[in-house]
């Protein structure tokens, strides 16, 4: 039997946690995550800021992370503690760090680490806004800094964007097939 332990490594000069994907449902759980990067047949690589996925996935198959996963997920952890308290508004709805990142993430097309970064660089322009508005100016600032910018900026755009938004973040559950 082989060992059940997950790595801490460097992919692609990203530093990632690294799982054997030799059982098959343990493979389907952690891709199910999206944020797991096939390496090979027999490993894949979760991006750090699946962490917390990946632990409770670990935990309920048997596997072990082993002391330089550990020390990986540690220093994300520490790096981003401060802004666990952050909160943007919308309507009566708080939205914490982690979900305005995760949504931005999935809508910008990158990972929550990469969101993190640009919440983060970008913290000043952002802190006073709504969350909808905030993730709509984050996409924005990403879409420019790609050379993305322009003319789909527009109105429409941005109500279907803001639409898609509030979709992710829940917050017009009450208003669908209105």
């Amino acid at each position: 039997m082989k060992e059940k332990i997950i790595q801490g490594g460097i992919v692609n000069g990203v530093k990632m946690l690294v799982c054997p994907t030799w059982e098959e449902d343990f493979q389907t759980e952690i891709h199910k995550t999206g944020g797991c990067l096939r390496i090979s047949m027999n490993y894949s690589a979760v991006d750090v800021s699946y962490w917390k996925e990946l632990e409770e996935i670990a935990e309920r198959y048997g596997y072990d992370l082993d002391e330089e996963a550990k020390e990986i997920i540690n220093e994300y952890v520490k790096k981003y503690e401060q802004f666990d308290d952050m909160i943007w508004m919308s309507g009566e709805t708080e939205i914490g760090f982690e979900t305005f990142c995760r949504t931005l993430a999935k809508k910008a097309g990158i990972s929550p680490r990469q969101a993190k970064e640009y919440v983060v660089s970008n913290l000043h322009n952002l802190e006073h806004e709504e969350a909808v508005d905030a993730l709509l100016l984050a996409l924005q600032i990403i879409k420019s800094e790609n050379g993305l910018e322009g003319t789909q900026w527009n109105k429409p755009t941005c109500d279907f964007l803001k639409k898609e938004f509030e979709k992710m973040l829940g917050l017009n559950d009450g208003q669908a097939n209105a």
